[in-house]
């Protein structure tokens, strides 16, 4: 999609420009909140439901977003740069021949936009229209600063970051003094996304562990669904496996782009099929063709649930699955033990000066819990056993919130910093994964509960602990 603009906009309202600003600024969850107020007052703005449109697909979720640019095109039709973003969201959808029909809508519309080009250039790259490819390709390396800007904001939006990055490359050095190009080199450039997924794939006790789940869970029989594709090996293992389908959900465009390569670089594009959306959004019969027989997911952070893995696994068990569905992992368990840690307390309330300046008014925005922080993995000094704090079944609806007291007994005196933390997924019968920090050096930090107070405990003591969660949040407090 296009960079946002007012369009057909009406001049003078601040606070439509001022979700704009935010639009292009990237701060995408600020820029939907202020277009749905705007609409609130203003509810026939179709430039405004174009815009929130495509927040929406920007955020993973294309199917949202086609309704809001329905609504655009509702109240004006048959203008070009909406059928294009609708055309976008059919693309990140896999609806290749839908998308097609936009695009060709909108070409006697706008027959010099760029941007319906460049729409129509990943249309003919997913439809395999090779040679139009080619040709296209010829007319935006021939095209200018226009072009190039265009190409490389519409194949950002569509999450094909190696393709924005030539296009932004070619922009900047066309236009070396445009602040456009130095801000879309930076943002492609940016490789932490990419890193963290490169730190998984390398991760080969998970690996191994999957990949024994799938080849003893999955057959030939099986229609699979996998949330978040990220690489997109496990879906590849699933088709591997003899999958009779896998279709595998990820939100973010550039994840989701790289996975749709790396299934057709492995000859499987024909049963792996990747959309780009939150599973949340995905909807049976559209982007998931039958009930799965088989749902996979690995979307577990440091401390399990704060990826929202508890209501995503729960919503996909009963909108996506067959009631026999099987759930690779089918449980998981959330671990902990009291340690003693000192740069565990760099994560508290600030209790000195810094810089011989008083900021301790930032203390008054801690919810007054313990927080998590993370330090190097193997650290720390384990003052009491591990203690079981939650379990999870993922064959069934899980439990949005929960809360449990314990007692912990103190093997060693020490002064209670934190309660360090690890979890477990059943993956199938027989295996195990298992984050514990005394036993595997794995790609997820190692997370830590601060605990208020720090006092110091002797052996022999027993230490009175509560641990709660809400659905993405995991706090500890001493009772």
């Amino acid at each position: 999609m296009p960079k946002p603009s007012f369009g057909a906009a009406k001049p003078g309202r601040s606070g439509l420009e001022t979700a704009v600003a935010a639009h292009q600024e990237q701060r995408l969850e600020e820029a939907e909140r202020l277009y749905r107020t705007h609409l609130m007052a203003e509810p026939n703005d179709h430039a405004a439901h174009n815009l929130l449109g495509s927040v929406l697909f920007q955020t993973g979720r294309p199917r949202a977003g086609l309704a809001a640019i329905g609504r655009a095109r509702d109240l004006k039709d048959d203008f070009a740069p909406y059928l294009v973003n609708a055309a976008m969201c059919h693309l990140s959808l896999g609806e290749t021949d839908r998308a097609r029909g936009l695009i060709d809508r909108a070409a006697p519309l706008d027959p010099k936009s760029w941007d319906v080009k460049a729409a129509r250039l990943i249309a003919a790259i997913d439809g395999g229209e090779h040679e139009l490819a080619e040709e296209l390709r010829a007319a935006f390396a021939a095209g200018g600063t226009d072009a190039a800007k265009a190409l490389a904001l519409t194949f950002m939006a569509a999450g094909r970051r190696d393709d924005a990055i030539a296009a932004a490359a070619a922009f900047s050095a066309q236009a070396p003094r445009d602040p456009m190009a130095r801000d879309l080199v930076n943002r492609l450039s940016s490789t932490q996304q990419l890193s963290w997924h490169l730190q998984m794939v390398r991760d080969d006790a998970r690996n191994w562990a999957y990949r024994t789940a799938i080849e003893a869970m999955v057959g030939p029989d099986d229609e699979v669904v996998e949330i978040g594709a990220g690489s997109g090996l496990l879906a590849l293992m699933a088709a591997r496996a003899g999958a009779k389908s896998v279709t595998t959900l990820e939100m973010e465009p550039v994840l989701a782009a790289a996975a749709r390569r790396s299934v057709a670089d492995n000859g499987f594009a024909d049963r792996v099929r990747v959309i780009n959306t939150v599973s949340t959004e995905a909807k049976l019969g559209q982007e998931i063709k039958n009930r799965a027989t088989v749902l996979i997911a690995e979307m577990f952070d440091s401390l399990l649930i704060g990826e929202d893995a508890l209501h995503t696994l729960t919503d996909a068990k009963l909108r996506l699955c067959r009631r026999d569905a099987r759930v690779i992992p089918a449980r998981a368990r959330l671990y902990g033990r009291l340690v003693e840690h000192d740069r565990v307390v760099a994560g508290g309330p600030l209790d000195r000066p810094v810089e011989g300046f008083d900021l301790s008014a930032l203390n008054t925005l801690s919810t007054g819990l313990a927080q998590q922080v993370r330090s190097d993995r193997g650290t720390g000094r384990p003052l009491t056993d591990p203690a079981l704090l939650f379990s999870f079944d993922f064959g069934a609806p899980v439990p949005l919130t929960g809360s449990v007291a314990l007692d912990l007994p103190v093997l060693q005196a020490g002064r209670a910093d934190a309660v360090q933390c690890w979890f477990e997924l059943d993956l199938s019968a027989g295996v195990t994964f298992s984050t514990h920090p005394d036993t595997y050096d794995n790609h997820w930090w190692e997370p830590f509960l601060r605990l208020d107070g720090r006092p110091t405990v002797q052996a022999g003591e027993t230490v009175p602990l509560t641990i709660d969660y809400a659905r993405t949040v995991v706090r500890a407090r001493l009772i």
